[in-house]
């Protein structure tokens, strides 16, 4: 790729994010302002200022979906060139501009930083960060950087060489620059838990909700953490205490707590209190007041826990696979949901499988990718450890025509693993536990990807 033909991203997203702005209303308090002044009620109230790209996903909910309409079909083929900049190198280039109160703000390789007047192109100021050349030799892709992002004046970038940078959004100039391959004490909760979830809030708070206490009993307070201070709040009381739930961000920022594993009887003469079963009530936390409110169940028969949540591209949010144990045996539910925001209502569908303990990965063209997991049993709703069947079976939920699409088996039957999204969007699968190990409750290294494009699984590394 030549320079001059690596710039037309670049100039392209400033023709369609500033060029098309005018006019646009803004949000409530935001009129006078300096450069990148984005917080949360900007982010919330983003559809009100549709000429701007606060971040990398334009709102909250990261649909990355413009609705700017000067360009449309009938006159996209009389754009021309409003301006150019070349940039500092020919190698790759993968970020996404940033565009805020009228700059455009964009990494490029080797985790360079620049400015400019989305208007006219000026360059305002560029940050170079010096990352030693020698550290090529770890990349898998070129030293490219996927992009910056922009908060109350600040400008934040991650170096390639594993630095996190703050710049002054005005002037290019560092404010700090520190080491990320450290841990660093972040400050102690407000209460001792486990098995409870952590959402990050747009505005960069993590949100702590339920999960089990020292001596094994659900858990109703929520607390956030906050990263300028390192300190912990509370953050409300859930209606219903429960752990093994599952907690996500919405795109007008509210969180959806869905099932999990609340106090129950105990069914058996071997159980020792306390003793869970497992719910369908649903809760929405919402920012403003802080507070938790019952949602619509999910419904008598779809009680569930150790499921999944994922926040698909147009916003609603599909609940896979899990386990109820209203009988004591931890079976596997039969049927899946969907959250509808715009009507807040439930739509059920039918399993591709029976499973939990699985993993599930939103795609880039919107689907989400379903691997291993455990058919029978779930070891978090019944007994301390399941003995059900692991699964090797991969799906894939096509939100489009709410169909689910098979795709083959991994290499190894797994549950309890990971998974994550690669750039050149393969999954991959690591760790977990299976068959050869499973009744020694060891877990094991081996790792695989799937590769959407042949449909096939590579072994990537193994541990012994």
């Amino acid at each position: 790729m030549t320079k001059r033909a690596s710039l037309f991203g670049l100039l392209l997203t400033a023709l369609v994010s500033a060029g098309c702005s005018s006019g646009a209303p803004t949000a409530e308090g935001a009129v006078s302002r300096g450069p990148a002044a984005v917080n949360t009620a900007r982010l919330i109230a983003a559809d009100a200022e549709p000429g701007e790209w606060m971040s990398h996903g334009r709102t909250y909910g990261e649909q990355r979906f413009s609705p700017l309409d000067q360009i449309n079909t009938a006159n996209v083929g009389k754009l021309g060139l409003s301006w150019f900049a070349d940039l500092d190198s020919r190698r790759g280039q993968e970020a996404t501009p940033i565009v805020a109160d009228g700059v455009l703000y964009v990494s490029t390789a080797w985790s360079r930083v620049k400015a400019y007047d989305a208007a006219t192109g000026k360059l305002l100021w560029a940050y170079d960060p010096e990352v030693p050349g020698e550290w090529a030799v770890n990349a898998c892709c070129d030293v490219v950087n996927r992009g910056v992002a922009v908060w109350e004046g600040k400008v934040f970038v991650g170096s390639f060489d594993g630095r996190l940078i703050a710049l002054d959004a005005a002037t290019g100039r560092e404010l700090w620059d520190v080491n990320t391959d450290t841990f660093v004490p972040a400050g102690r909760m407000r209460s001792v838990r486990s098995r409870h979830t952590a959402t990050r809030l747009a505005d960069g708070r993590v949100l702590v909700i339920g999960g089990r206490d020292e001596h094994e009993r659900p858990v109703a307070e929520a607390e956030i953490w906050d990263p300028k201070t390192r300190t912990w709040r509370a953050a409300g009381r859930l209606k219903q205490a429960r752990c093994c739930q599952t907690s996500t961000l919405l795109g007008d920022g509210r969180v959806l707590v869905v099932g999990g594993l609340v106090r129950g009887e105990c069914l058996f003469d071997d159980d020792k209190p306390p003793c869970y079963r497992t719910t369908d009530s649903v809760e929405l936390w919402d920012p403003k007041n802080v507070t938790f409110t019952a949602g619509p169940p999910l419904g008598e028969d779809h009680a569930r826990a150790a499921h999944t949540a994922t926040l698909l591209r147009d916003g609603r949010v599909l609940i896979a696979g899990g386990a109820s144990n209203d009988d004591g045996r931890g079976d596997p539910v039969t049927h899946d949901a969907i959250w509808e925001p715009a009507s807040s209502s439930w739509h059920v569908l039918e399993a591709s499988a029976f499973r939990v303990y699985h993993s599930a990965t939103l795609l880039e063209d919107g689907s989400v990718l379903f691997i291993g997991g455990q058919r029978d049993q779930c070891g978090c709703c019944a007994k301390p450890h399941g003995s059900g069947e692991f699964a090797s079976t991969i799906v894939r939920y096509d939100p489009a025509t709410d169909r689910w699409i098979w795709e083959g088996n991994s290499l190894v039957p797994r549950d309890r693993h990971g998974a994550a999204l690669l750039p050149d969007g393969s999954v991959l699968v690591i760790g977990g536990q299976s068959e050869d190990w499973y009744h020694t409750g060891v877990p094991f290294g081996s790792t695989e990807r799937w590769v959407s494009a042949t449909h096939c699984r590579s072994t990537a590394a193994r541990s012994p």
